[in-house]
Formats: structure tokens, C-alpha cells, sequence
């Protein structure tokens, strides 16, 4: 069993740099004119507190209501980016439909490349 804890604590830490990452440069790079007033901190906040808030549900309670693996990845992955929406939109304080497009971003990424490092 020590074998998953192990793997989650590699996916976590991906997980928290790359979505911070991408939350970065979406924020900084593709939308810096509507979100000049977010500031460095509450980005870097933003992608730390969602990743660490969600992803051990993800790891160690929604494998007890979603036996399948398609089930975990689709219904898991879903409502994570659905929760981590509104963490953004609070803690960024932007409008909703740009705090999903983040979180699908963040989540995307974080999952696809996720599969290849771990």
C-alpha cells in the first residue's frame, strides 16, 4: 500500500507545479489585460490551495463510490474542475466562465501530463 501513497505524494507534487504554472501563464500571458489587478500571490495561491484541497479526494475517497477506472477518471476529473472553478473565481476574483477555462486548463494539463512523468 505504501507503493500509492507514494505515487499519490509525486502526483500531488505535479499536480500543485503544473497547474500553477498554467494558471500563471493564462493569467500573466493570455488574459494579463482583464486580470492585471490578480496578483502573484493569490496565483500561486490559487494553484497550490485547489490542487492540495482536491486532488487527495480524487486519490483516497472517490475510489470508494466510483469502483471503475473510466468512472474515476470522467466523474473524478469532472467535478475536480467543477470544485476548482469556484475555488478560482473566490479566490481570484474573476468572472466564472474564466475562472472553468482555467480550471479545464489547469486540469488537462495536469492530467495528461501527469500520465507521462508517473
Amino acid at each position: 500500500m505504501q507503493d500509492y501513497e507514494t505515487k499519490f505524494l509525486f502526483a500531488l507534487l505535479d499536480t500543485v507545479i503544473i497547474e500553477t504554472i498554467v494558471i500563471i501563464f493564462l493569467v500573466k500571458k493570455i488574459y494579463k489585460k482583464d486580470m492585471e489587478h490578480v496578483t502573484w500571490e493569490r496565483l500561486i495561491f490559487a494553484g497550490v490551495f485547489c490542487s492540495f484541497t482536491t486532488i487527495p479526494y480524487l486519490w483516497f475517497v472517490a475510489p470508494f463510490f466510483l469502483h471503475s477506472k473510466a468512472l474515476l477518471y470522467s466523474v473524478g476529473e469532472v467535478s475536480v474542475c467543477l470544485i476548482e472553478s469556484v475555488m478560482i473565481f473566490f479566490i481570484l476574483r474573476i468572472k466564472f466562465t474564466r475562472a472553468l477555462i482555467i480550471s479545464l486548463s489547469c486540469n488537462l494539463a495536469s492530467f495528461l501530463l501527469g500520465m507521462y512523468v508517473i
